[in-house]
């Protein structure tokens, strides 16, 4: 019996070493795993909000000069953002932006439809935004309005 405990005494210490070992090997890989499944989440949700704005886009293009729609934009909550409208090729895409890095965008070329704005810059969307489109004439040629709606 003396011995029994003495071999249990030793024993208790080294599972216990051999357990605190695993853990601290197994829990770096694992919080990297959720924090990469947290950010594919928040990737794919823009995703499909970007396309989402996308096609209303293009379905009010191609309605023509004074089609209206409205959509409310919900992004999930974080450094997560849309970007719609700007200069060049930015006019004609929309860009689903996380922390400050472009992860997806969306080209309007089917029909190609330029965005502006009514500052005539970029128009940065956060949690939940209302926009109004509008399809006008600007310069011979037709164009989508956004504008953020109150």
């Amino acid at each position: 019996m003396k011995g029994w405990d003495r071999r249990g005494l030793e024993g208790l210490p080294l599972k216990l070493l051999l357990v605190a070992l695993l853990l601290s090997i197994s829990l770096p890989v694992v919080a990297s795993s959720m924090d990469d499944y947290r950010t594919n989440v928040e990737e794919a949700a823009l995703g499909a909000e970007v396309s989402r704005l996308a096609s209303l886009i293009s379905e009010v293009h191609a309605a023509g000069e004074g089609n209206v729609r409205f959509i409310t934009i919900g992004v999930p909550a974080g450094d997560v953002a849309i970007e719609l409208g700007g200069e060049g090729v930015d006019a004609m895409s929309i860009r689903g932006v996380v922390a400050g890095r472009v992860v997806r965008t969306t080209y309007l070329d089917d029909p190609p439809a330029r965005v502006i704005t009514g500052t005539g810059g970029t128009m940065t969307m956060g949690e939940s935004t209302n926009i109004r489109l509008e399809c006008i004439l600007s310069d011979n040629r037709l164009v989508v309005l956004a504008e953020a709606s109150p």
